[in-house]
């Protein structure tokens, strides 16, 4: 499955990993959401941050501990675009979330995402994006210039 990255990355499994930070971080400004695909559909970043003793202090930190992962984000940020935009329509047209202003806002009695099994891969994305908040805490600017993103 992995082989075929359109089955493998698609938009059920881009919506887990965005509600998975979403849930946790209530609301998110459009930059930074546009971060999350590319960081928590990296099973190298996942295997890493899911681990219940690694602990991520910032982008720094993650970048410095996983750069084979980071040495050509830019890409992964282009190649995760359009399944990101698909994702939010999709989840905002289900209830999921809304709009607000310069955020995504996740919509709370929508329903628990961590006391639902959609399974192993999805099960480590939720994990991971406990972790991936310390990431998306400082500002978007910052972040795209850290992770070399070309607008």
């Amino acid at each position: 499955m992995k082989d075929n990255k359109f089955l493998y990355n698609n938009e059920g499994i881009a919506i887990i990993a965005i509600l998975g930070v979403l849930s946790k971080m209530e609301k998110l400004d459009y930059p930074k959401v546009f971060l999350i695909l590319p960081l928590l559909l990296n099973d190298n970043i996942v295997s890493f941050v899911k681990n219940k003793k690694s602990t991520v202090i910032g982008i720094q930190d993650l970048v410095s501990r996983r750069v084979e992962s980071f040495t050509n984000f830019n890409k992964s940020y282009e190649s995760f675009f359009t399944l990101t935009f698909n994702s939010i329509c999709i989840a905002e047209e289900l209830k999921l979330i809304r709009f607000e202003k310069n955020e995504i806002v996740y919509i709370d009695n929508a329903f628990d995402i961590e006391s639902i099994n959609f399974g192993d891969r999805a099960s480590n994305i939720i994990m991971a994006s406990t972790k991936i908040i310390n990431v998306l805490k400082i500002d978007a600017i910052q972040l795209y210039s850290t992770l070399k993103i070309r607008i």
